[in-house]
């Protein structure tokens, strides 16, 4: 899993910023997908109103969703191995 760095200016949470690769879903099917699960882990982003929720997917994966300080979500698809990777990441905390 790569890492990436954080986002230039004033610190918004962005695909950017995640410390992990995944792939991108369709708002539609994230919200779907993620419509009546709990979240498993739920991280804030240190510099900003900006969030993660993990979903649970298959037994390998995890749903992400990106909740940016305005409101906007991104899904995206990710390793099961996501949570130890923002436990590790300084702009993330568990929420």
């Amino acid at each position: 899993m790569a890492t990436r760095g954080t986002t230039e200016g004033a610190g918004r949470p962005s695909a950017d910023a995640l410390p992990v690769d995944g792939r991108a879903l369709s708002f539609a099917l994230g919200d779907r997908l993620t419509a009546a699960e709990t979240p498993v882990a739920a991280f804030d982003h240190a510099a900003s109103p900006g969030g993660i929720r993990l979903y649970p997917a298959t037994e390998h994966t995890r749903i992400l969703a990106l909740r940016s300080p305005v409101g906007h979500r991104r899904f995206y698809e990710v390793d099961d191995g996501v949570e130890d990777a923002l436990d590790d990441a300084d702009d993330w905390q568990r929420a």
